[in-house]
C-alpha cells in the first residue's frame, strides 16, 4: 500500500500479514528513531493489506482483504464505521464527484458516498475480475480487468 502525505503527516500501511496503519508526524525534527515522539496514531487491527487507503477530507477509508470497509476520523485514528462490502479486494479505492470506488477480484464495484455511514450509491459487475487499481484522467475512469482494459466516460 502507498503512503499518503496529507496534514503535515505521512499515514503508513505496514503490509501484509498483521498490517498497522500509522499517522506519522512530519516536521523539521521527524529524524532517526521517532517510534516515541512522532507517532500520532497506530492501528493494529482491521488494516488493509494490499489495498491503499485514501483521505477524503477529514475522513480516512480503507478496505480490507475480506471486504470490510473502514470510516476513520484522520486526526484521531478513531474509528467512525466499519462496515462488509463483500469480495476480496486488493485494488485500491478511488475518489471521484463525491464518491469513492471499490472494485473486488471478482469485479464488482460498489460505489459508496464519502460520508460518514455506508451509504451504497450503486453497484456495479465487470465480465471478468479486477486487481489493479482505479486510474483516471481527462474525465474519464480507466479499468483494467484480467484481460481488457475499459474507459468510462460520460
Amino acid at each position: 500500500a502507498r503512503p499518503i502525505f496529507a496534514n503535515r503527516q505521512v499515514y503508513l500501511n505496514t503490509g501484509s500479514g498483521r498490517a498497522n496503519t500509522v499517522a506519522l508526524r512530519l516536521d523539521e525534527t521527524t529524524k532517526g528513531d521517532v517510534t516515541n515522539t512522532h507517532v500520532h496514531w497506530n492501528r493494529d487491527r482491521g488494516n488493509s493489506r494490499l489495498s491503499s487507503p485514501i483521505i477524503v477530507g477529514d475522513r480516512f477509508y480503507m478496505v480490507t482483504h475480506n471486504g470490510i470497509v473502514y470510516c476513520l476520523d484522520v486526526q484521531t485514528g478513531e474509528e467512525i464505521f466499519a462496515e462488509r462490502l463483500g469480495g476480496t479486494h486488493v485494488a485500491s479505492p478511488i475518489f471521484a464527484n463525491g464518491c469513492l470506488y471499490f472494485c473486488d477480484e471478482r469485479g464488482n464495484t460498489s460505489v459508496i458516498r464519502a460520508s460518514d455511514k455506508l451509504e451504497i450509491v450503486s453497484r456495479n459487475r465487470l465480465a471478468e475480475g479486477m486487481r489493479a487499481s482505479f486510474a483516471a484522467a481527462d474525465g474519464a475512469l480507466f479499468l483494467r480487468t484480467f484481460g481488457h482494459l475499459y474507459k468510462i466516460e460520460k
